[in-house]
């Protein structure tokens, strides 16, 4: 379905190349989709309902505001991407925001999303008034659209027509691939290769058939082998981000700090840290209760209001497990940000990095298992073969388990702030101990502590019984974890389809 959007008022109508309308897009910019205390905001709610990473549904959302800017100053209705109407969708779910906020106060009319009558002469129409929107947003703007998010008019209303909402816990979603006719071309040759190399090896020496010492060398070096290679490829692969951030920078808060060195967990403690500074929460038992300054308290970071307002919640009392179940739309945009900076790869680079490592070692598995059949079934000894199996099985499982997480340039930026604590703990940096203003650490020197040390520092402290809290629960909340001493950590990921189906084509505009 293709919509458009019209104006109730007499919109003023302006030149497109007039001088750019700064108080208007500065409005549009300083407008907020997302509420910080929701537990799941308006662009993670984007990005899961429509299979997206937080930092592109953060980039569509941009998108949109500029669509907007478009709407109230072009001369002809405006008609945005399909990405961009997905937005426009989920505001309009938002009511309150939508009309009142965005409508009355900051656009100052009505702005309407409404269905075309449809029909070929409505689909030239529209492809038209595309086409036109993506010259007046470079007109505006000053730059071309972003074609990832505005493609061309051809396929905005062409494949762009067939998006559709999956269940994706009901169907399994494969990707039709873009074909590359050189690149299909060298994998038929290589796999023709590779089937027709089987019977050539089988003609002149099938290694089922050799005796067990000889397939043993072959099976531990082809292992050995395997698992270099798959090093190899894992640090070539994941060097390439080494030049790409200094060590003091970007600029991260103790908290993101935190996950980067331990993952969730250590997120989670320093977060209570947080509130326990300001006596927003306390212990008591085995469970945490609301402080003296519990209800008055303002944290500045997302997570530790969400765990605040999780214990606000509970007045029996809340636990680990339900703070962290509660604040974990936090640390998925904590992690989201890690990434966005560059501090920790993306799922896709170690989806990769573990897909090789099965691909060299699974092969070199199968083949024990093969050998193990035909030494049973003759009656031979098998017992070094079983344990070559085992330790090889093992070899993949820890090669996959630990895919790199943190990036080079998060390792230096912990490694720096490590040795900076250090050098303040000792003394040894005496601007730093003439002014905190001076200090990177500031007055969250307990934080950052720890943050990245761990809850170890919080000993013969004030705080000393989140200490002993952290010690009792950790690990008790199931939640994923990453970061350098967590290894791997896990994903959270967006699935779902998304939006109100693929053939809207909203517009906006007279």
């Amino acid at each position: 379905m293709r919509v458009s959007a019209e104006l109730m008022d007499a919109q003023v109508k302006t030149d497109m190349r007039s001088e750019f309308d700064n108080v208007l897009w500065n409005k549009l910019e300083e407008f907020q989709l997302d509420r910080p205390q929701s537990g799941l905001t308006f662009t993670e709610r984007l990005a899961r309902e429509n299979g997206w990473t937080l930092r592109f549904a953060r980039r569509v959302a941009m998108e949109y505001k500029r669509f907007l800017y478009l709407a109230m100053k072009c001369q002809h209705v405006v008609c945005p991407s399909d990405a961009v109407d997905q937005v426009w969708h989920m505001h309009l779910t938002y009511t309150r925001s939508y009309w009142e906020e965005l409508c009355t106060k900051v656009l100052k009319r009505p702005l309407h999303h409404g269905p075309t009558q449809g029909g070929s002469h409505e689909h030239e129409k529209y492809f038209r008034l595309y086409e036109k929107t993506l010259d007046s947003y470079s007109a505006h703007f000053g730059e071309a659209a972003p074609n990832d998010i505005w493609p061309a008019a051809t396929q905005r209303f062409g494949s762009d027509l067939n998006f559709v909402r999956v269940n994706s816990h009901a169907n399994f979603i494969i990707p039709k691939p873009s074909w590359n006719q050189a690149a299909v071309g060298t994998a038929s040759v290589a796999t023709a290769g590779a089937v027709l190399s089987f019977p050539i090896a089988q003609l002149v020496a099938n290694p089922l058939n050799w005796n067990g010492t000889q397939f043993l060398i072959l099976f531990v070096g082809l292992l050995f082998s395997g698992a270099v290679a798959s090093l190899i490829f894992r640090y070539v692969f994941t060097a390439t981000d080494s030049q790409t951030a200094e060590p003091n920078a970007p600029q991260i808060g103790p908290l993101e700090a935190a996950w980067l060195e331990g993952g969730n967990q250590r997120a989670l403690s320093c977060a209570l840290i947080d509130l326990a500074q300001s006596d927003a929460i306390k212990v008591e038992g085995s469970a945490l209760h609301v402080g003296p300054n519990g209800y008055a308290a303002q944290p500045e970071h997302r997570l530790s209001k969400l765990m605040l307002q999780s214990v606000v919640d509970a007045p029996n009392g809340s636990n680990w497990r339900r703070v962290s179940r509660d604040a974990n739309s936090a640390l998925v945009q904590m992690k989201q940000k890690l990434e966005d900076v560059g501090f920790i790869h993306g799922s896709s680079t170690r989806m990769l990095v573990s897909g090789v490592t099965v691909m060299l070692l699974a092969p070199i598995i199968v083949l024990g298992a093969a050998k193990l059949y035909v030494g049973v079934s003759r009656g031979k000894p098998v017992g070094f073969l079983v344990i070559g199996e085992i330790v090889a099985i093992l070899c993949l499982f820890a090669l996959v388990k630990t895919a790199p997480l943190v990036t080079s340039a998060g390792k230096r930026y912990l490694q720096s702030m490590r040795s900076r604590l250090a050098a303040q703990n000792a003394g040894e940096n005496e601007q730093v101990e003439q002014s905190n203003s001076q200090s990177p650490f500031g007055n969250d020197m307990l934080l950052w502590s720890t943050a990245l040390l761990g809850t170890t520092v919080l000993m013969d402290t004030p705080f000393s019984p989140f200490h002993s809290f952290f010690q009792q629960h950790a690990g008790a909340s199931g939640a994923s974890t990453g970061g350098c001493s967590a290894g791997c950590g896990g994903d959270s990921g967006c699935g779902g389809g998304g939006g109100c189906g693929g053939g809207c084509g909203g517009c906006g505009g007279d």
